[in-house]
């Protein structure tokens, strides 16, 4: 795909030349770069992808994505600067994999407690009714008869549109998708369009060694609702929540 094509949507505050170029594959890992892939740095926890620059190069990366401006990128390579990397990485993935939620049933399951066995009893329930469906989970990312142990409860926003494109490729017309307060407050779920959502439950005293405190969790779950689902794209999309809980 044309780099032009795959940066479309994306709030770019420089772009440089060589925007016809071809794309082989989109990365935010440098050691996983492949020759003429682009690289988006992002800011992680723990680490910084701006710091990895020169490997992705290394590794034959054509185009560098950056939020800041005060990088070296070598001559010869596009740099494209953006106003938020994880933002751009959710678009620039949709738009490679050609936007595949936009052509599934894609549901997303979040809460404190019991995101995992309500994932795994919607995919059931789905496919008792018939339907192809994948899972994208905290146990293990199924898609058909492939079957790949979780590394996080939801991947980067890239792995999320490069899994959903090989269920689309396998006709596969349902995804079920367990969504993490962490992954909400990272955006990695940015550039998926929900058809419904479940909301479990929330619980005052998790997960605040990562939210710190519990109106900043609150905050993170609530995007899935505010965000996610009430900005979908998708008709007859739907919320379902647990009229039990007291939040």
């Amino acid at each position: 795909m044309k780099l032009k094509d795959v940066i479309k949507g994306v709030e770019l505050v420089k772009s440089g030349n060589g925007t016809n170029r071809e794309i082989s594959g989109i990365f935010y890992n440098s050691q996983k770069v492949l020759p003429d892939g682009l690289f988006v740095a992002i800011r992680g926890t723990n680490t910084d992808g701006h710091s990895y620059i020169q490997e992705a190069v290394s590794r034959g990366a054509a185009v560098i994505v950056t939020e800041r401006r005060n990088v070296i990128v070598p001559p010869g390579i596009v740099h494209i600067i953006v106003q938020d990397s994880r933002k751009a990485l959710a678009r620039i993935s949709a738009n490679f994999y050609h936007n595949p939620s936009g052509i599934m049933k894609v549901f997303g399951v979040t809460g404190t407690k019991g995101k995992t066995s309500t994932s795994i009893m919607l995919k059931e329930i789905f496919k008792t009714a018939g339907f192809k469906v994948g899972l994208i989970g905290t146990i293990n990312y199924e898609i058909g008869e492939r079957i790949v142990p979780s590394t996080n409860t939801t991947p980067e926003t890239a792995d999320i549109q490069q899994m959903l494109s090989e269920m689309v490729d396998k006709q596969i017309g349902h995804a079920v998708i367990e969504v993490s307060s962490h992954a909400l407050d990272q955006g990695r779920v940015e550039g998926i369009e929900f058809d419904g959502g479940i909301f479990t439950n929330i619980a005052a005293h998790e997960h605040l060694d990562y939210h710190k405190t519990f109106r900043a969790y609150l905050a993170a779950k609530l995007k899935f609702v505010q965000q996610y689902i009430a900005l979908s794209q998708k008709k007859n999309k739907y919320l379902i929540v647990n009229a039990d809980d007291p939040y």
